[in-house]
């Protein structure tokens, strides 16, 4: 069993899509994949909805691939040397399993990418976040009312339905406080929306409807910087509920409304201690809670929490903090990570770690870098996708937004 990501052996296996705009950088959600593959016309279209940090309106993203092998040659080219070299052909049961079907097995390569801006897209029944104050800065996916919805934080905290983003309620921020993250939790069978801002302030809304959300109340005076991520934890009741806030100094396991504190973890003081870049993933086979986390100090590491802390919390002693080994990239900066779950094993069997550099895949289970690839940026967030056999993983950087194909082994 081995469940890593490796990398696609085919032309064009790493692709830096142009970088059309500044709206391509900074990356903070991918959205609506849509995979169209035409037998027809032997193409390949992969597309998906961005959304970047600050920026007033997402756009839709076209990928498209041409079916490139030729069957026809190939079974020309094998029988050709039945009569040309039969030393050759007297070994086709090789150049069939080694040349024919792994050439074959790759249908597709990369054709090219294009943008299509919600202006002139008939489709979209208006260019939404076009009017949001300061554009983007976190955003949510939530079902209300039985019908899929966005909640975004900025200057604003607004909700949006996916299906029209015309129909949107927009809520107050009395203090113009930048909200930097947001998440929601669910506590008594209400859903609630939680935002923390540039200010190190937790607020709390319920949401009762659409059009019908009400604030709670406010954490002050718990954080000294921004607060960067919420993680709502994955084992949730009908009584209690239980998240992550992450600032640039701390990470605390919080329940409730912030009643009680029942964990937090310093990682130090000064720049160097910095938490540069967080991931989080429930760990179904263990009943655990997994945080990454990258601080400035070039160091990686791996934050463990079991659900029976919840019940019998002992002064943080089931909690496991372990420092990952880097190898020969422990002096590279870690910019972004992704926790990998397995789709084969469903395990968690991997993270993806981009760097000032390059873009990484790290095994869990033997905690080594399993491989690497080169791609000259500064990888400030990663996504993956799943269609049949191929990953395809998008790493947004300073300079492009760079595609990798992937396929788990």
């Amino acid at each position: 069993m081995d469940g890593i990501p490796k990398i696609k052996k085919i032309k064009n296996s790493v692709v830096n899509l142009p970088n059309i705009e500044a709206s391509i950088k900074s990356i903070i959600k991918f959205h609506d994949f849509k995979v169209d593959e035409n037998e027809n016309t032997k193409e390949l279209n992969v597309r998906f909805r961005q959304f970047s940090k600050f920026s007033q309106e997402s756009n839709i993203y076209e990928i498209n691939y041409k079916h490139k092998p030729c069957e026809e040659d190939l079974l020309y080219l094998l029988f050709a040397l039945k009569y040309s070299c039969k030393e050759i052909y007297n070994n086709k049961r090789l150049i069939m399993d080694c040349i024919y079907h792994p050439y074959l097995s790759q249908k597709y390569e990369y054709d090219d990418f294009r943008i299509i801006n919600n202006n002139n897209d008939t489709n979209l029944i208006s260019p939404h976040l076009k009017k949001f104050k300061g554009g983007v800065y976190d955003i949510k996916e939530c079902v209300i009312e039985n019908k899929k919805c966005f909640i975004v934080g900025g200057y604003m905290l607004v909700l949006y339905q996916q299906n029209d983003f015309s129909e949107k309620n927009v809520l107050s921020n009395d203090f113009d406080q930048l909200i930097t993250s947001l998440n929601i939790i669910y506590h008594e069978k209400s859903m609630i929306i939680v935002t923390g801002t540039k200010s190190g302030i937790i607020r709390f809304y319920r949401v009762n409807s659409f059009h019908d959300v009400v604030y709670i109340n406010s954490i002050f005076k718990k954080f000294n910087s921004s607060i960067n991520y919420i993680f709502t934890s994955g084992a949730q009741n009908s009584l209690n509920s239980y998240y992550f806030i992450v600032d640039d100094f701390t990470i605390q396991l919080w329940k409730n409304f912030g009643e009680e504190i029942m964990y937090k973890l310093d990682v130090g003081k000064g720049d160097k201690n910095k938490i540069m870049c967080s991931d989080y993933l429930y760990n179904t086979e263990e009943n655990e809670n997994m945080i990454v986390y990258a601080d400035m100090n070039f160091g990686l590491y791996l934050l463990s929490v079991k659900n029976e802390c919840y019940i019998n919390f002992n002064k943080g002693k089931d909690i496991m903090v372990d420092k990952l080994e880097l190898d020969l990239f422990r002096k590279k900066q870690i910019t972004s990570v992704k926790f990998y779950r397995s789709q084969k094993y469903n395990k968690i069997r991997a993270l993806f770690i981009g760097n000032v550099e390059m873009i990484l895949v790290y095994d869990l289970f033997k905690k080594v870098i399993d491989s690497y690839i080169p791609l000259s940026d500064e990888i400030s967030f990663i996504e993956y996708y799943l269609y049949n056999s191929t990953l395809f993983l998008f790493c947004s950087g300073n300079n492009c937004l760079h595609l990798l194909h992937y396929y788990e082994k």
